[in-house]
């Protein structure tokens, strides 16, 4: 069976800017609370390598390998629970996908729209996904993606958010918002603080 490998920049490419911003270095021996999580039926994993050429931030990345279209896995970590996403203001993260390949891996947030309330339960996923941006995913190198910087669109939520209004809340599948719109439409939103993770999905269905 054909496999489909993913990559993306490991170390400190998931930058989350808000009061001190420090780096976690994560190995093959020491995932810094970092977990490995498959998801749906099939083979799925995630293993790290030195490549592929020159990652953004030195040697080291993860590389996501799914040999199935039913299969998936998901990298994340419980680090930044309880994390206001107003407060962020530098977020990005970089790709490289094999040739032949499809899409890159998602960013996922695990999310509650009122991030003040102690009580507060979780509420879905945000989920950004590069291959919104117009085609500019390229196969054999390796993109950055500046979230917040460039204002990407791409965003959309997993779940019904509770409390912020009536009718369809925005931020769809179908019309995914910017980071700006998902501050705007969603200002108390943050990373669910009873047990939220933030990390990076591939698979499950759309390679």
């Amino acid at each position: 069976m054909m496999k489909f490998s993913r990559y993306f920049a490991l170390l400190a490419s998931l930058v989350f800017v808000v009061a001190v911003s420090a780096q976690t270095f994560v190995t093959p021996d020491d995932l810094s609370g970092w977990l490995i999580i498959p998801e749906n039926d099939g083979n799925a994993d995630v293993q790290f390598v030195e490549g592929p050429g020159t990652p953004p931030l030195g040697t080291g990345s993860a590389q996501f390998t799914i040999d199935d279209t039913s299969s998936g896995v998901y990298l994340a970590t419980p680090a930044y629970a309880g994390l206001s996403l107003a407060d962020i203001s530098r977020l990005q993260y970089s790709t490289y996908i094999n040739p032949g390949g499809a899409n890159a891996p998602t960013l996922q947030l695990e999310v509650n729209y009122d991030v003040n309330n102690p009580t507060a339960t979780w509420q879905g996923r945000l989920v950004f996904e590069p291959q919104t941006q117009s085609d500019t995913v390229i196969e054999d190198q390796w993109q950055t993606w500046r979230i917040i910087e460039d204002d990407l669109r791409g965003w959309w939520r997993s779940g019904t958010p509770q409390g912020v209004g009536v009718g369809t809340p925005p931020c769809t599948q179908g019309q995914p918002c910017t980071w700006s719109e998902v501050i705007n439409n969603y200002p108390d939103a943050g990373v669910w603080q009873g047990a939220g993770r933030v990390g990076f999905k591939a698979g499950s269905g759309w390679i």
